[in-house]
């Protein structure tokens, strides 16, 4: 994790961050004070590496910290069924679209996608939206770490519904309503899965027709561990390139992405 620019003003932690440097005579500016502290909304950048790694960091918010209008979440891979699910979303304007990302603390790996972290910034600063950072550890539960980045948020601004990318796997939406589910309706919050069960034509047309760049990131098919497979069998399509992947195998990360909000 190299950058977080974001200040959390929802819960004042910014400025309790600066009185409590100050109070203790550290030198503050707009990255940090470097002494790693728990709260740190810029996402310990000044902290040395080393210590970096043994540091366990909150949520924290990137990007116009100081909205309070009402508005959603979703769940952000910056790959395309979540690109996807924010375009059906900007397309009906119900309201503003947080992204929520999580990823390996330590690392800054996107699980899945196997990108940086700072690709998902700069994919949300693309899309001049608000990005919600949520630093998973191997003794942290996800849905506790999801549902206090939540809570963080709505401390802010109220959350309405918290969208996810699911396109047709039945297991994998029941298992967000089951796990979500209590906790969401505890807070008032709707899921919601702006892309279910959309025919894959109309999605990869709404793909194309976006003008954002894809870029294969990670391959689980066997078949196409060695890349020069994977290009053979592409230009063996084209340009129906889409079609040839397996859609549950293949996952990929976009850039050059279209101003949303």
């Amino acid at each position: 994790m190299r950058r977080a620019r974001g200040v959390l003003s929802g819960h004042r932690i910014d400025r309790a961050h600066q009185t409590k440097c100050t109070a203790s005579g550290a030198r503050l500016n707009s990255n940090g004070c470097g002494r790693g502290c728990r709260h740190c909304p810029y996402g310990h950048e000044l902290v040395p590496e080393a210590k970096r790694q043994t540091l366990r960091q909150d949520p924290w918010i990137e990007g116009r910290e100081q909205e309070t209008t009402e508005c959603d979440v979703l769940s952000w891979s910056g790959g395309k069924d979540s690109f996807l699910a924010l375009v059906a979303m900007a397309k009906a304007a119900v309201r503003d679209v947080v992204l929520l990302t999580t990823f390996d603390g330590r690392s800054g790996q996107v699980a899945h996608q196997e990108v940086h972290i700072d690709e998902v910034r700069a994919q949300a600063q693309q899309l001049s939206v608000s990005l919600l950072l949520v630093p998973l550890y191997p003794e942290s539960d996800y849905q506790e770490r999801v549902i206090a980045a939540l809570q963080l948020l709505g401390a802010q601004r109220p959350v309405q519904r918290f969208a996810f990318g699911d396109l047709h796997l039945d297991h994998v939406r029941n298992w967000r309503l089951e796990h979500f589910g209590p906790a969401l309706k505890a807070l008032k919050i709707e899921a919601h899965f702006p892309i279910w069960k959309i025919p894959y034509s109309d999605l990869e047309a709404t793909c194309f027709a976006s003008g954002a760049t894809a870029t294969v990131s990670a391959v689980t098919e066997q078949a196409f561990k060695d890349p020069q497979d994977m290009a053979r069998e592409i230009l063996r399509v084209l340009p129906q390139v889409v079609a040839v992947l397996p859609r549950d195998e293949v996952e990929a990360v976009f850039s050059d992405l279209p101003r949303m909000m």
